[in-house]
């Protein structure tokens, strides 16, 4: 297997930051110049502050881990929201309007599972206009998100990610 940054990169959109952080380390390890040593320090950096923290378990059908408030480890515009994700889970970094009334993520979760392709719809209010959060999916494929407010029971987007 070839190890390079875009490999690497590759290893930090299906979610997988440790793999990705090993993988920054051994290159950090082999580079020839004070810029791309400098590049790499700050790329390990971003990646050790997505590794997530130990959380205490949630509630069935609540996300994983939810820290409202605190801002995505790498940088959204305003509004902005993106969602990363491997074969089990999904974590949705969002950037609200600081005014957002009622903030909420909608979902859609594509799972391939022995029966064939399913797919499932959330949306979840969230308590804050920035945060990010963590829920388990198993057999996940792939997934759309959106960030937008609650009006009643209806999600009214005001951004869309890009997954």
């Amino acid at each position: 297997m070839f190890e390079t940054e875009t490999v690497a990169e590759l290893h930090v959109k299906q979610g997988l930051f440790a793999k990705a952080l090993e993988m920054y380390r051994r290159l950090l390890e082999s580079a020839d110049d004070d810029e791309t040593r400098a590049r790499r320090r700050r790329r390990i950096g971003e990646l050790e502050a997505l590794q997530p923290a130990p959380a205490a378990p949630a509630p069935a059908g609540a996300p994983a881990a939810t820290t409202p408030g605190a801002p995505p480890p790498l940088p959204l515009p305003l509004p902005g929201v993106r969602a990363e994700w491997d074969r089990r889970h999904t974590r949705v970094f969002w950037r609200l309007p600081a005014d957002t009334v009622a903030p909420a993520l909608d979902l859609l979760l594509i799972m391939r599972t022995p029966a064939g392709i399913i797919t499932e719809r959330r949306t979840l209010p969230v308590a804050t206009a920035e945060g990010r959060t963590a829920l388990p999916v198993p057999d996940l494929y792939a997934v759309r998100v959106a960030a937008g407010r609650l009006e009643g029971e209806r999600f009214v987007p005001i951004v869309r990610g890009d997954a």
